[in-house]
């Protein structure tokens, strides 16, 4: 295989993923230093690593090998390859925008004349009191809606949709309101490895002890990730990632064979107890 050619796809593929060679080395586990050797073609990564690397840049082994990097152009144009591999790219990362709100032509007029920004940060503020992080949302109007329908999408699926009755001065709001509510109720179908990482790093600044040489080194983001889902999905809120993070930390180390589930279900003890003030207010309604 040639390096070079190695290190150009690897090179080409992380920057279309938005990745800094740092932000790489850290979710490979491997220092900045060997990024930069693989991608001016000086080496190879470990054979022992090589499906986490295509993983964490979200690609087959072949395109990442240059097995499947065939001509896309009958006239074999560089220009026109690259082109094409660029649309590819841009429409891939298009497909994983994390949340939208899809309405009929009715409603494009109220979001024209609404305050969306405030509403947004109303929401996003409401949210982070418990942990969430609400991502940017995406807005765009779609004529195949009913005219007064609207949808909350997440990562292209439709996980809510509605037709309002009447449009008024309270419809944006309710719009808005229903997104905070069904983004909590399908966060774990949310989150993702770059929000696990923002939530981790920004733990790093206040407690690095917390953090540091446990994330990514100890606990993948994959893990964490993977437990919170299950974590998430009985209810609970992310607003407890740093015991989570310590339980997970105290059961790796007990059992380090344990499977997700296994862990997942060791945190839901150790976090899940009646003195927990909001999960005791919350069953006693």
């Amino acid at each position: 295989m040639n390096t070079e050619d190695f290190g150009k796809r690897i090179l080409s593929i992380r920057q279309n993923a938005n990745l800094t060679q740092e932000e790489l080395a850290l979710r490979m586990g491997v220092t900045p230093q060997a990024i930069s050797k693989w991608e001016r073609g000086q080496s190879f990564p470990d054979i022992s690593i090589f499906t986490d690397l295509c993983r964490v840049l979200n690609v087959s082994s072949d395109l990442l090998l240059g097995l499947g990097y065939s001509n896309f152009s009958e006239s074999n144009d560089t220009d026109i390859q690259k082109a094409i591999f660029d649309d590819v790219f841009n429409n891939i990362r298009a497909s994983l925008e994390t949340v939208a709100i899809i309405f009929g032509t009715d409603l494009v007029q109220a979001f024209i004349d609404g305050p969306i920004v405030d509403l947004v940060a109303v929401e996003r503020t409401q949210m982070s009191k418990d942990g969430f992080l609400l991502p940017i949302v995406k807005l765009r109007d779609d004529i195949r809606l009913k005219p007064k329908e609207f949808m909350v999408i997440i990562y292209d699926r439709v996980v809510y949709n509605e037709q309002v009755e009447v449009i008024d001065d309270t419809t944006l709001a309710h719009m808005f309101q229903t997104l905070g509510q069904v983004v909590r109720k399908n966060y774990g179908m949310l989150l993702n490895r770059e929000m696990v990482k923002s939530l981790t790093d920004n733990l790093r600044i206040d407690f690095p002890a917390l953090i540091e040489g446990v994330i990514p080194e100890k606990i993948s983001y994959h893990l964490l990730q993977e437990v919170l889902k299950i974590f998430l999905s009985r209810e609970n809120c992310p607003k407890y990632l740093p015991r989570i993070i310590e339980s997970l930390e105290n059961a790796l180390y007990r059992n380090p064979d344990a499977s997700v589930e296994q862990l997942a279900e060791q945190v839901c003890a150790d976090i899940e107890t009646p003195d927990n003030i909001a999960i005791y207010l919350a069953h006693r309604q």
